[in-house]
C-alpha cells in the first residue's frame, strides 16, 4: 500500500501541472535579465501555513529541513536562471534530492511562478488537484521551501520529503 501511495503521489506530481499566476497559463516567462538572488521568505510562516493545511486534512505536521530546503532552493534558482517554470529546470528530481543529502525517500515537489507571496502560492497549489494531493501526502515529514525573485516574477518551489524507512 505504501509503495502504491508513493507512486500515485509521484505520478500526481508529474501530471498535476504547474501553477502560474499568469492568466494565460504561460509557463515560459522571460529569462531573468539580471542575476537572480533568493527573495526573502519567512520559512516559519510557510511551515505554519502548510501545517495548518495538513491539519485541516487530518494529517501530521511536517518540519523544516535544511537538506530539503537546499533542493527547493536549487530548483527555484534553476528556473529563474532559465526563465522556465519546469520541474526539469533543476535537473532530475531524484538526483537533485540526493545531491542535497535528502536521500532515497518518498518526496514530492510543487512549483509556481508569478505569485507575489507564499500565501498566494499556497492558494494556487490548493486550487490545483495534483498540487493539493502533494501537500496531502501522508508520509511526508520534512519541508523545504524557496523563492527566487526576478523582474519577470517570483519562482516558488515547495518540496516535501519523508524520512528514510528503517
Amino acid at each position: 500500500m505504501r509503495l502504491r501511495l508513493f507512486w500515485s503521489v509521484a505520478i500526481a506530481a508529474m501530471l498535476g501541472g504547474c501553477v502560474s499566476a499568469d492568466p494565460t497559463g504561460s509557463t515560459r516567462p522571460a529569462p531573468a535579465s539580471r542575476p537572480v538572488a533568493s527573495a526573502a521568505i519567512n520559512a516559519g510562516q510557510a511551515l505554519a501555513s502548510l501545517n495548518a493545511y495538513r491539519r485541516a486534512h487530518g494529517l501530521s505536521p511536517v518540519r523544516l529541513d535544511a537538506a530539503v530546503t537546499g533542493a527547493a532552493r536549487a530548483q527555484s534558482l534553476a528556473m529563474a536562471r532559465q526563465g522556465l517554470m519546469s520541474h526539469e529546470a533543476g535537473g532530475d528530481f531524484r538526483a537533485r534530492l540526493l545531491a542535497h543529502g535528502v536521500g532515497r525517500v518518498p518526496a514530492v515537489e510543487n512549483i509556481a511562478w508569478g505569485q507575489r507571496s507564499f500565501a498566494e502560492a499556497m492558494q494556487s497549489w490548493q486550487a490545483s488537484h495534483g498540487h493539493a494531493q502533494n501537500m496531502q501526502a501522508p508520509d511526508m515529514t520534512r519541508l523545504g521551501v524557496a523563492v527566487v525573485d526576478t523582474p519577470s516574477g517570483a519562482y516558488w518551489t515547495l518540496v516535501l520529503a519523508g524520512d528514510a524507512r528503517r
